[in-house]
Parts: C-alpha cells; structure tokens; sequence
C-alpha cells in the first residue's frame, strides 16, 4: 500500500492512495462510516497525476487514513489464521 498527500494546480488537498482493491473498497466503506468525506475515482488521468505534488500541511488527514489501513490490516490478519491458531485463541478465551 502506497498512500501520498497530493496538493492539486488549484490549491486543494488530498490523499492519494494506490492499494489492492478489496483493501480499497474497504477502506472506502470505513471512512464513509465515519462521515469521511470520500471520492471514488475508477481512473486518474496522466494530467492529475503529473500536477500532484507531495507537501505535509494536513499530516492529521494522513494519520486517520493510516489508522484506519492499520485495522484493515489487523483485521485481516485476524481473518486469515489457521485452524491450528484459531482453536488455540478459543481454548485461551479470545475471539
């Protein structure tokens, strides 16, 4: 996963992020629960691309969209134990 602080020819501010797709749509869906505000874009052209550049000025945005890829990460980790693993954390009482 790959996630970048754009700033647009224009002034605004964004996020860019390049990750699997399931990762995506699922952090799409966790910042749309949050009233995040999100925009899906199937394609980026050459021309947005080149006018990104990469600046600091709202690191905060940059730390919940790493909290969150975080979670998707444990949570996926969590779903992708083996049988052996998940019956050792039902016989310790975890979930």
């Amino acid at each position: 996963m790959n996630i970048k602080k754009t700033t647009l020819a224009d002034g605004r501010q964004g996020i860019t992020i390049f990750a699997e797709p399931d990762i995506i749509s699922e952090m799409v869906a966790l910042c749309k629960q949050r009233n995040i505000p999100v925009e899906e874009s199937p394609e980026v052209s050459q021309e947005t691309l080149e006018s990104l550049t990469k600046t600091a000025k709202q690191i905060s945005a940059i730390e919940k969209v790493k909290a969150i890829a975080d979670e998707l990460k444990n949570k996926k980790a969590e779903e992708t134990q083996s049988p052996k693993q998940i019956i050792k954390n039902i016989l310790k009482g975890k979930k």
